[in-house]
C-alpha cells in the first residue's frame, strides 16, 4: 500500500531551509500534523509538533500520533515549551511582552515572568483572588 506522501510526484515540497527547525500544527494531529511532520524529518528538517495547537478526534489518535512522530524523530512540544525554548534565557527584548501574554493565559506563569527581571509581578486586580492579591502584596513588600 502506498500513501500519497510516498509517491514522488505528490510529496510535500518544503521551502529552502531558512531556519534550523520548523514548528508544525494541524487540524487533526493524526493526519494533518503527523504525516507532514514525519515527511519533513525524512527530508532532513528538525521538526517540532505543537500538540496543543493541533486538534484530534480521540485520545487514542493523539497518543498514537505522538508515538509515531516521536519514533520518526519529531520533537513533541506544546506552545509554551516552544516559546520558552526560542527565548532560551529570556533576556531578549521580547521576553517581557511574551511573558505578559503567557501570564494572562497560563496559570501561575505571571509569577515566573515576574522573576525574569527580579521585580514584582504586575497582576491586574480582576485576574486573581483577593487571597492571591494579599500574598502578592506580602511578597513584594
Amino acid at each position: 500500500m502506498t500513501t500519497r506522501l510516498q509517491t514522488p510526484d505528490s510529496r510535500i515540497v518544503w521551502p529552502p531551509r531558512y531556519a534550523p527547525a520548523s514548528a508544525l500544527a494541524g487540524v487533526s494531529t493524526d493526519v494533518c500534523l503527523a504525516l507532514p511532520a514525519v515527511s519533513a524529518v525524512r527530508d532532513g528538517y528538525d521538526v517540532y509538533a505543537v500538540i496543543d495547537a493541533s486538534g484530534t478526534f480521540s485520545q487514542h489518535a493523539l497518543m498514537a500520533s505522538m508515538f509515531r512522530m516521536s519514533q520518526a524523530g519529531v520533537v513533541i512540544a506544546n506552545a509554551t515549551m516552544l516559546v520558552s525554548e526560542l527565548f532560551a534565557d529570556w533576556s531578549s527584548r521580547y521576553a517581557e511582552p511574551i511573558g505578559k501574554i503567557l501570564g494572562a493565559r497560563v496559570p501561575g506563569f505571571g509569577f515566573v515572568a515576574a522573576g525574569f527581571n527580579h521585580r514584582p509581578a504586575k497582576v491586574a486586580p480582576d485576574t486573581c483572588s483577593q487571597e492571591t492579591q494579599a500574598r502578592l502584596k506580602e511578597m513584594t513588600a
